[in-house]
């Protein structure tokens, strides 16, 4: 257009000027797009922090073998598609490990199915005042419900509840002499001590709380699926492969597996960064429109400190007064 309609003529600079200012804008939103980043920032009144965390995902991992540690971050667009979303191959001790991130889940709920082979796993429906939960317990695992734990296979914990299975059958020894409600049981309440035997769908009570074991699996694997129903609230689930093996990741979960003699641990979320300067929040006013929980006005006092250059500043951010500093924007 500059050329075509002779813009560079005098008589015409003020449509150039316009025509370049969309050029300007144009590169500026490229440069924002490709090489800048956004973030949180929570800081609580009369708190100061340099730590922020991104807005972007990455899929971080960490090598180990014997002495030699590697650590890589890369970043993750996540994305409830049916492709591969990332794939990268590490090199390490003369081979390469490969992480593959091939599927997000942003709603799904934990499910313990029966396997040929996999560890085994006890399904448990607590209720009472910290609601009800069922959930998984794998052997060896421990789970704390509200003031009490629950152990299975795990006798070091002398404070929990433990249970344990001999052959094909369970018992269950609690922390210390207690009356325990059993609905199968002619008695209303046994004093129960040392390990008694623990049948199926039997309800115990303990600190206001309820529980049973429902079902043991000898050979279970868990599995995460997708929440069909919109009401439901499940958890982000990320898939990855680690060489062939498959694992699922819940959001800023970190998993260890071996990959031959290397010990490997993956996670997938966000990452924790550090500003060259810290701030520090003296105030946050809100105010809202008479009669309603709608927000009109909303705004930070801080107080930027930076001790490399001297600088201590306050500085009022609300809506369209951005802080720039040291090329970032609050």
């Amino acid at each position: 257009m500059i050329f075509t309609k002779h813009l560079y003529l005098k008589s015409k600079w003020n449509i150039l000027i316009i025509h370049i200012a969309l050029i300007i804008i144009i590169l500026g939103a490229g440069v924002t797009r490709y090489f800048g980043h956004e973030g949180q920032m929570h800081i609580r009144n009369n708190q100061t922090t340099n730590i922020y965390r991104s807005s972007d995902r990455y899929i971080q991992a960490q090598f180990k073998l014997g002495d030699q540690v590697v650590s890589i971050s890369d970043k993750v667009m996540l994305a409830p598609v049916k492709k591969v979303l990332f794939s990268q191959d590490y090199p390490w001790q003369g081979n390469s490990i490969n992480l593959s991130v091939t599927g997000f889940i942003p709603n799904a709920k934990q499910t313990l199915i029966p396997a040929s082979e996999g560890d085994t796993y006890i399904s448990i429906v607590t209720g009472g005042k910290y609601g009800r939960q069922e959930f998984s317990l794998k052997e060896g695992e421990t789970k704390h419900i509200g003031d009490f734990g629950l152990s299975f296979g795990n006798t070091t914990h002398t404070e929990d509840i433990q249970i344990i299975r001999r052959q094909d059958s369970l018992y269950i020894k609690f922390p210390q002499p207690m009356l325990v409600e059993a609905s199968n049981s002619e008695e209303e309440a046994n004093l129960v001590q040392g390990f008694l035997p623990l049948q199926l769908m039997s309800v115990h009570t303990i600190n206001e709380t309820s529980f049973l074991v429902n079902e043991i699996i000898e050979h279970g694997q868990l599995h995460f699926q997708e929440i069909i129903n919109e009401n439901e609230k499940g958890i982000p689930v990320v898939k990855v492969k680690v060489n062939e093996q498959e694992i699922f990741l819940p959001n800023g979960q970190e998993q260890q597996l071996m990959v031959g003699d290397t010990e490997v641990k993956v996670k997938v979320g966000y990452n924790t960064l550090e500003l060259p300067f810290a701030l520090k929040l003296n105030k946050f006013d809100l105010e809202r429109y008479p009669g309603s929980n709608s927000p009109s006005s909303y705004a930070s006092e801080v107080t930027l400190i930076d001790y490399a250059n001297n600088v201590e500043m306050p500085y009022r951010i609300y809506m369209n007064h951005i802080l720039n500093y040291g090329g970032y924007r609050f």
